[in-house]
């Protein structure tokens, strides 16, 4: 197994999703929600969200998402970004593209039926104004891992013939 330590397009993008997963995560906020006669307006970050879940439980996916999904995708996209960086064989460089190219769509679709939760999509939708940071930094991250997964793609058939470990013939 050849393993390098020379960062490219794809190891930088795999690297980039990874932070912006765990700074959303950690940081700032991702909704805002406005005031209404009972209570003051408030922006919302990860961990209230976490502790709104704990006090009025939701549904099983946004429950998960909530509770331990979101840190495992962040978790999975850090390792694959690893991935990405260090494996520069034909079938690693291949293997590493597919999986964070699936892993971001998965991890996409998850995210939005999870923020989404028992609502209608347009409901979904029609609160995008009061979407901030940490969501979209969470959105960015997930496209970032998808990005760097075609990027590694790219430079494994660039380097190869279309069939996994075989070297381009001279010409």
């Amino acid at each position: 197994m050849e393993l390098k330590s020379t960062l490219d397009k794809a190891a930088v993008l795999g690297y980039l999703a990874a932070a912006a997963l765990w700074i959303a995560l950690l940081g700032p906020a991702w909704a805002y929600i406005p005031a209404t006669p009972t209570m003051p307006a408030v922006n919302m970050n990860f961990a209230d969200f976490v502790a709104l879940d704990a006090a009025l439980p939701t549904g099983g996916l946004q429950h998960a998402f909530y509770s331990w999904g979101a840190w495992l995708f962040a978790a999975l996209a850090t390792v694959l970004a690893i991935l990405i960086d260090r494996l520069r064989t034909s079938v690693g460089m291949t293997s590493m593209g597919m999986v964070a190219i699936a892993l971001g769509l998965i991890q996409l679709v998850v995210s939005v039926l999870a923020l989404k939760g028992e609502a209608a999509m347009s409901v979904l939708l029609g609160n995008l104004p009061y979407l901030r940071v940490g969501s979209a930094l969470f959105l960015i991250g997930i496209f970032l891992l998808t990005a760097s997964g075609v990027a590694r793609l790219v430079s494994a058939r660039s380097s190869n013939s279309p069939v996994l470990g075989s070297p381009v013939p001279a010409r």
